[in-house]
């Protein structure tokens, strides 16, 4: 079901850039597209799940670490999923 802006953050499910075209600002274009468009829809947070490359722009963004959620995969691989939220004013 839709998240409910008045109790829940909006959450990003997934965001990649093709390794092509890193560096060129698209990741922050995306952010900034989704929290303007959570904010139009009421939302005053934002969180999604981050893995390790991405924290450096997330962060860089306001985005800031809540959780690690990092679980070993079927053949014990460490599967590295960081929680990231950011206030939205």
């Amino acid at each position: 079901s839709p998240a409910d802006p008045k109790t829940e953050p909006a959450k990003i499910r997934a965001m990649y850039t093709h390794p092509d075209f890193v560096r060129r600002g698209i990741g922050r274009m995306l952010l900034d597209a989704s929290e303007a468009a959570a904010r139009a829809e009421g939302f005053s947070a934002m969180e999604m799940g981050s893995t390790a490359p991405g924290v450096p722009l997330y962060e860089a963004c306001g985005y800031r670490l809540v959780e690690d959620l990092s679980r070993p995969s079927e053949d014990g691989t460490i599967v590295p999923i960081l929680r990231m939220r950011k206030e939205l004013t």
